[in-house]
């Protein structure tokens, strides 16, 4: 077995790295920080702890909301189930005469 010591592996693995970092990590850790903090981009951050949360859950706009999302998701999810197994009866049917595409 042969050990590769250029940095082959590493350039190739760069342009995954950058991507994750600047799409995935960067926001998640940056929206983290902003739940604690109120911000205005053009003032300063000042912190404010739990004060978000404690506004978001006395807002009854929000829980309407998460009742939307729900009613949405409990629809949209077992349709797309449903037709999804529909295509791939469609498709990976064995026999000929089976399938419908």
């Amino acid at each position: 077995m042969r050990s590769v010591k250029s940095g082959a592996g590493y350039f190739m693995v760069l342009p995954y790295v950058v991507y994750f970092l600047t799409f995935v990590a960067y926001p998640l850790v940056f929206s983290f920080i902003l739940i604690f903090h109120r911000w205005n981009v053009a003032t300063p951050m000042e912190f404010i702890g739990f004060k978000n949360f404690v506004r978001l859950f006395n807002d009854e706009l929000f829980f309407k909301s998460l009742f939307n999302t729900l009613v949405f998701l409990s629809i949209h999810i077992p349709l797309q189930i449903f037709y999804s197994a529909i295509f791939r009866a469609a498709f990976k049917s064995k026999d000929k005469d089976e399938r419908i595409l």
